[in-house]
């Protein structure tokens, strides 16, 4: 990486003088922008003061000067690959703002994929965005894609994003998000270069180029509306099926495809999008290297909310449907339903939680033994453990404050 030295022989004062930049631009002789090259800014002579920066992908650079330094004589070196001597430019700093650029000879990068993230403005950079480069390739033994995210990397001051390409690639994607503490967090989707919401439907990224990145905006102008559900393991996967999976993306659409939301799942495997408006919806999630085939469902008047949607991860597939509720439910429990039904090692009582107040759960054979017996906690999810059961039919009777729901099991 070359080094860009700006030097400076300074006078420090106490007095509040207002901060100054020096900054500029560094290009090549084919006036290409020279990225990821450090500039240093520093007082030689008695070292009170130094700072740094690096040319992002535009090849721009600023550092701040502090007010207390002032009536400085400044001069700029970089070292130039084409002689053997440095290039400089030579200043006398007085407070003022300093424009210093640089043509350096040809420079031989590695290829790179770079590009600026925007959210509400597409003229002004997002600042708190993380970017993801994910690779995908065919694997020929299992027939299917494998997507991994090789690299992340955060915008700079500017919104914008660098990545050095890497040496051995298939197809190369680009992803941008909000971070947790931008204030858009919950406004602007994680988006795929170009506009997608979907690894899919992403645009191939090639080595050399620019990706810019305009956030989707979610539009939800409120409503009565509630969708809720669970995110658990599906058949054909190493970990037990009806465990709950966390931190999985669920994207929630109009028919029409204009973006609403996204949640991610929790430790729970639990997931909503409360204060929706009626409509039309798709709800689909965005699981990397699985087909995400959306779920689609109308909120209205009669049905205002949904909250035994479950998600399944399969080996290939990443999908959702509405559990059915069993016969034998009180009304206001109608909402809560049992999956996996049949159960391998565990029931989830979905829904539950939302229920206000303790609830008991009995699981008892058909002879009317007690097998197993749970008090559940107010907002607690409630998972029934049947691993050690032997197979055959059981009840579950939920208890509430609600009422008394009973549901037949078979394990």
């Amino acid at each position: 990486m070359k080094k860009i030295l700006l030097s400076a022989i300074c006078a420090f004062i106490g007095s509040a003088a207002m901060a100054a930049t020096i900054s500029g631009t560094v290009t090549d002789n084919n006036a290409l922008p020279v990225p990821n090259h450090v500039v240093y800014a520093d007082d030689t002579l008695n070292m009170q003061w130094s700072d740094s920066a690096m040319t992002d992908a535009s090849g721009n650079y600023s550092i701040t000067v502090p007010g207390w330094v002032t009536n400085c004589g400044m001069w700029v070196h970089t070292s130039d690959n084409c002689a053997p001597y440095m290039l400089s430019h030579g200043y006398y700093y007085t407070g003022a703002n300093i424009t210093s650029d640089f043509v350096l000879c040809n420079v031989v990068a590695q290829p790179n994929i770079h590009g600026m993230v925007t959210s509400s403005n597409p003229a002004v950079g997002d600042t708190a965005a993380i970017v993801y480069l994910i690779n995908q390739h065919w694997d020929n033994v299992n027939n299917t894609r494998i997507l991994t995210a090789i690299d992340s990397t955060t915008t700079d001051s500017l919104g914008y994003y660098y990545f050095n390409t890497p040496a051995l690639f298939d197809t190369l994607l680009v992803k941008a998000a909000e971070q947790p503490f931008s204030p858009d967090y919950a406004n602007y989707l994680p988006t795929y270069y170009t506009s997608s919401l979907n690894w899919s439907t992403a645009t191939q990224v090639l080595p050399n180029s620019t990706a810019d990145i305009q956030l989707i905006a979610g539009v939800n102008p409120g409503g009565p509306a509630f969708v809720g559900g669970d995110v658990l393991v599906g058949a054909n996967k190493s970990t037990a099926v009806g465990d709950p999976l966390n931190h999985r993306i669920l994207i929630l659409t109009t028919s029409a495809n204009v973006a609403v939301a996204y949640a991610y799942s929790d430790a729970s495997g639990h997931f909503s999008f409360p204060s929706l408006p009626y409509g039309d919806y798709k709800l689909f999630g965005d699981v990397m290297a699985k087909t995400n085939p959306a779920l689609t469902f109308t909120l209205n008047a009669a049905h205002p909310s949904i909250s035994n949607i479950v998600f399944e991860e399969h080996s290939h597939i990443f999908d959702g449907h509405i559990a059915t509720a069993v016969a034998n439910v009180n009304g206001k429990l109608s909402g809560i339903s049992l999956y996996p039904n049949p159960a391998v090692d565990n029931i989830n009582v979905l829904g539950l939680e939302t229920v206000s107040g303790a609830k008991t759960v009995t699981l008892s054979s058909m002879t009317g033994a007690t097998v197993y017996t749970h008090t559940f906690a107010n907002g607690e999810k409630a998972v029934v453990p049947v691993n050690a059961l032997s197979k055959g039919v059981y009840m579950i009777n939920v208890n509430t404050v609600e009422g008394v729901a009973t549901f037949k099991v078979i394990k």
